[in-house]
C-alpha cells in the first residue's frame, strides 16, 4: 500500500469514530493554532517574522510525522474543529484596523511610524544623535552640527525611498491645461496628495511634442515614445492613469500594461474604442489585482462590469477648494444666464457632445443668455452662436472663478456616452459655487444632480432641455438650500481618495503576472496551449486521459500532496463547526474526480456534479464500494440551471478559472440553491503567493487559466454578490520548500466557507 493510500484509509477510520487517545499530535496542533491566532492580532515586524519562522517549522514537523505515517491523520479534523472557531471569532482584528487608524494621522507621521510597524525600519528618532552633543566642546561644536545634518538627511532620504513614490501620469498636460477637465483634475490630485499622502509623488505628464525629457517644477515631462519604458524605470509603488478611457496604458507598445495602476478614468463610456485584445488583457489585469478602476459615475461603472471587469469604485471629480468662490451676483430673472464649458474635442465628437442640441436650445430661447467656453480643436464655431444675440462666445482659457461669478445656471448637453466626462468637472465646480445645473439624462452627472436636487435632469431634445432651463430660472432658489448643497458635498465626498490610493500602494505589487498573450505563447512553444473561458474548459476536462490522470498529476508531490490532505480536513472542520453533528445535503460542484467528495460523503448524502462525463466516470469507480457514496449527475454549472436546495455547496478549483463575469454568476448560481442557513464552501488562490511562484517556476508551467486574490478583493467580490465571509482558513503554508522563504510562508490559498447577508 502507497503512502497516499495510506493516508487516506486513515482518514476513513476517522470517519468511522476510531479514535486513540494521543496527547502528542493534539498539543502538537493547539500549539499551531495558538500560533494562527496569534498571527491574525499581532501581524507586524518581528512578531510576523517570529511566527513565518515558527509555523514554518511545524509545518516541516507535520510533513515528518505523515511521512512517519502516526496517528496525526486521525486527529487533524477533530483538534482543527476546535481551533478554528476562536480563530475566525479574531479574524478581523487584522492589520487593516491599525493601518486606517494610521491613515487618519498627518502624512508626515505616518511616514515616520508604519515602516516601523511593518518591521522594515528603526523608527524616525534622533535621541541617539542629539545625546552625544552634551559630551562636544563649544569649538567642536559647529562641526559636530555638520555631521549630525549629514546623518538626519541621509536617515530621511533613506525613510523616502523605502516608503516607495506613487506617480501621477496623464498626457499632453503642457497643451491642455487650463481648458481640459482630465489634466485640470490630474493636477488638483498631485496638490492634494502632496497635502495627504505619505507616499512620496512624481506628477509626469507623457508629451507629443518633445523629443527629451525635461523637469519643470514638480511636473517631469516625458516624450511619447519611451514613455513606457521611462516610467518603469522609476520602480514605483503604484501608477495613477488619468485619462477618460484605458487607452493610455498602450503607450510604447504596451510597455506599462503589467505595472501596479489606479486608472482614474473620466469617461461615461470607459471601454469606448478598444479592441477585444485590449479589454481581454486588461481584464485579465484587473482580475489579478495588478489593475485597479475608479470611474465618476454609476453608468461608467455598469459598463465596465458587464464586459467583466470588478466593478469599480465611484470617484467623483476632484475640485479645488480655490474655485469656491462667495458669489457677489444678484440673480435677476431677466439677466439670467446659462454656461457651458467645453473640453478640447475632435469635429466627430461634437455631435455627441450635444453642440447641436446646444445651438437648437440658443435658439429657441432668445431671453435667457448663453455664454460659451469654446475650446474645440480645428473646429469652427457654429453659425448660431456665431450670430445669436443672446450668445457670447469665448475662445481658449479663461478663468473659471471669473466664468462662475458670471453665470446662474450650468448646461450639460451630452447626447451620447460615447466621447463624454461621466461627471462634468465644470458642473461639480458649479454646484458648489452654489450655481444649479441642467443636464441631460445621458450625462454622468444627472445621476448626482438627481440626488442631490441641485438642478434638472432633461431628455436628449431641445424642447426638453429648455423646459429644464425655464424651470431653474422660475424656481431658482428652490434649488440652493443647505439641504441640497449637504446631498452634494455627501456624495462627491463619500470615500477619502487618499484613503483608496494608499491602500492600493501598501499591495506592493512588485512581483507582476504576464500578459495573456505572453504566458500563451510560452505554453505554445512547448506545444500546449492556455486553456481558457467556459468552453475550453469543458473541453478540455472532458478529455479521457485529463480525467484519469487528475490527481496524479496535481497531487503527487510531497507538498502538495500535504497540501491536499490539509485542505480536505479544513471543509470537514467548517462542516463540523458550523451544523455540528447533523446529517447534510450537500452538492459538490465541479466535482472533477472526487477529491473533496471524499470528505463530503462524511457529512450526509453528497451529489457529485461535473460537466465531464469522464470526471464523473472516476467518480463512480472510486467510491464503487462505499455503502454511502455519492451520486453523480451531469452539471455544467455555468450553463444549465441547478435544481434542488442544499446545506453546502463545495467547490474547488473551479470559481479560479474564471473571469469576473462567470464567476458572477456562479456565486448567484450557489446562492439559489443554497438554503437560508446553508453555505458556500471554496478555495481561494493567494495572489502574493501564486505570482511570485510562477515567476519562479515558470508561466509556461501552467496551462489552466486562473485568478488570484488577496483578501480584500475576495470579501468585496463576495460582498457584491450576496455572500460574506464567516470562515477564512489559511492553507499549505511552509509546504514548499524549494522556494524563498518570503513566498513559502504565505498562505498557498484559503479555504473559504461564505453565508448569506
Amino acid at each position: 500500500m502507497g503512502e497516499y493510500d495510506r493516508i487516506n484509509q486513515n482518514a476513513q477510520s476517522y470517519n468511522q469514530g476510531e479514535l486513540p487517545e494521543n496527547g502528542g499530535i493534539k498539543n502538537f496542533f493547539r500549539r499551531l493554532g495558538r500560533k494562527l491566532t496569534f498571527w491574525y492580532i499581532n501581524p507586524f515586524g518581528e512578531k510576523q517574522n517570529s511566527f513565518n519562522r515558527e509555523s514554518a517549522g511545524m509545518i516541516t514537523e507535520l510533513s515528518e510525522r505523515i511521512d512517519a505515517n502516526d496517528d496525526v491523520t486521525k486527529y487533524i479534523a477533530e483538534v482543527l474543529k476546535n481551533e478554528v472557531s476562536a480563530l475566525n471569532s479574531k479574524i478581523d482584528a487584522t492589520a487593516d484596523n491599525l493601518n486606517k487608524y494610521i491613515r487618519l494621522s498627518e502624512p508626515e507621521l505616518r511616514k515616520k511610524i508604519s515602516p516601523t510597524l511593518k518591521g522594515e525600519i528603526d523608527s524616525f528618532v534622533t535621541a541617539g544623535l542629539t545625546k552625544s552633543i552634551s559630551s562636544v566642546d563649544d569649538e567642536s561644536l559647529e562641526q559636530w552640527g555638520i555631521e549630525y545634518k549629514k546623518k538626519i538627511l541621509a536617515e530621511i532620504s533613506a525613510n523616502a525611498e523605502r516608503k516607495g513614490t506613487v506617480a501621477i501620469v496623464c498626457m499632453n498636460f503642457l497643451m491642455s491645461r487650463g481648458i481640459d477637465a482630465v489634466r485640470n483634475e490630474a493636477l488638483e490630485l498631485y496638490k492634494l496628495l502632496k497635502r495627504t499622502c505619505s507616499y512620496n509623488l512624481k506628477f509626469i505628464s507623457i508629451e507629443k511634442n518633445i523629443t527629451e525629457m525635461q523637469i519643470k517644477g514638480g511636473l517631469m515631462l516625458i516624450p511619447e515614445k519611451g514613455a513606457g519604458e521611462i516610467i518603469k524605470s522609476l520602480n514605483l509603488s503604484l501608477c495613477i492613469l488619468c485619462e477618460t478611457t484605458p487607452n493610455i496604458v498602450l503607450q510604447d507598445n504596451c510597455s506599462l500594461l503589467a505595472e501596479h495602476i489606479i486608472f482614474k478614468l473620466s469617461g461615461q463610456n470607459p471601454l469606448n474604442n478598444l479592441s477585444e485584445n485590449t479589454l481581454r488583457e486588461l481584464i485579465h489585469f484587473n482580475d489579478f489585482g495588478q489593475h485597479k478602476y475608479l470611474v465618476q459615475s454609476s453608468k461608467a461603472a455598469d459598463i465596465m462590469e458587464e464586459k467583466g471587469f470588478r466593478r469599480p469604485e465611484i470617484s467623483y471629480p476632484l475640485t479645488s477648494d480655490g474655485k469656491i468662490y462667495i458669489r457677489k451676483r444678484i440673480f435677476s430673472t431677466e439677466k439670467f444666464t446659462v454656461g457651458f464649458a467645453s473640453s478640447p474635442m475632435k469635429l466627430e465628437q461634437s455631435e455627441a457632445r450635444g453642440v447641436n442640441l446646444l445651438c437648437s436650445v440658443i435658439k429657441s430661447n432668445p431671453d435667457i443668455k448663453f455664454k460659451i467656453l469654446w475650446r474645440y480643436e480645428n473646429v469652427d464655431l457654429p453659425y448660431i452662436m456665431k450670430m445669436a444675440r443672446n450668445c457670447t462666445v469665448i475662445s481658449g482659457a479663461y478663468d473659471m472663478g471669473k466664468f462662475y461669478s458670471e453665470i446662474d445656471c450650468i448646461i450639460i448637453p451630452y447626447q451620447s456616452i460615447n466621447y463624454n466626462h461621466a461627471c462634468s468637472l465644470s458642473a461639480i465646480e458649479a454646484m458648489r459655487n452654489f450655481i444649479p445645473v441642467v443636464c441631460t439624462s445621458v450625462s454622468g452627472v444627472s445621476e448626482v444632480v438627481a440626488e442631490c436636487g441641485m438642478g434638472e435632469v432633461s431628455g436628449i431634445d431641445e424642447p426638453s432641455v429648455s423646459s429644464a432651463l425655464r424651470r431653474v430660472k422660475n424656481r431658482y432658489r428652490d434649488y440652493l438650500t443647505p439641504m441640497t448643497k449637504q446631498r452634494l458635498e455627501d456624495m462627491i465626498c463619500s470615500r477619502n481618495i487618499t484613503d483608496i490610493i494608499e491602500s492600493e500602494a501598501d499591495k506592493n505589487r512588485s512581483a507582476k503576472p504576464v500578459s495573456l498573450y505572453e504566458w500563451d505563447r510560452r505554453l505554445r512553444l512547448d506545444n500546449k496551449y492556455l486553456v481558457m473561458g467556459h468552453k475550453a474548459m469543458k473541453e478540455y476536462y472532458s478529455r479521457l486521459e485529463i480525467a484519469e490522470n487528475y490527481t496524479q498529476e496535481r497531487f503527487t508531490s510531497p507538498a502538495l500532496k500535504y497540501f491536499d490532505f490539509i485542505e480536505r480536513q479544513n471543509v470537514g472542520v467548517i462542516f463540523d463547526n458550523y451544523f455540528g453533528a447533523v446529517s447534510l445535503l450537500i452538492l459538490d460542484a465541479a466535482c472533477g474526480d472526487g477529491r473533496i467528495t471524499a470528505e463530503c460523503i462524511r457529512h450526509g448524502k453528497c451529489i457529485s456534479a461535473d460537466a465531464s462525463a469522464e470526471m464523473l466516470r472516476v467518480v463512480k469507480n472510486r467510491f464503487a464500494e462505499y455503502r454511502n457514496g455519492p451520486d453523480v449527475a451531469v452539471i455544467d454549472i455555468i450553463a444549465d440551471n441547478i435544481r434542488g436546495k442544499y446545506d453546502a455547496v463545495t467547490c474547488f478549483r473551479y470559481i479560479r478559472h474564471f473571469e469576473y463575469s462567470s464567476r458572477k454568476l456562479i456565486y448567484n448560481k450557489f446562492r439559489d440553491i443554497l438554503t437560508e442557513d446553508g453555505i458556500l464552501i471554496f478555495d481561494v488562490p493567494n495572489i502574493d503567493f501564486e505570482v511570485p511562484l510562477k515567476n519562479i517556476k515558470g508561466w509556461e508551467k501552467y496551462n489552466i487559466y486562473d485568478v488570484f486574490f488577496d483578501r480584500e478583493s475576495i470579501e468585496r467580490e463576495l460582498k457584491l454578490s450576496g455572500f460574506r465571509i464567516k470562515y477564512i482558513i489559511p492553507t499549505g503554508q511552509g509546504l514548499m520548500t524549494d522556494l524563498p522563504a518570503n513566498i513559502r510562508n504565505r498562505p498557498m490559498t484559503w479555504t473559504v466557507g461564505a453565508v448569506k447577508l
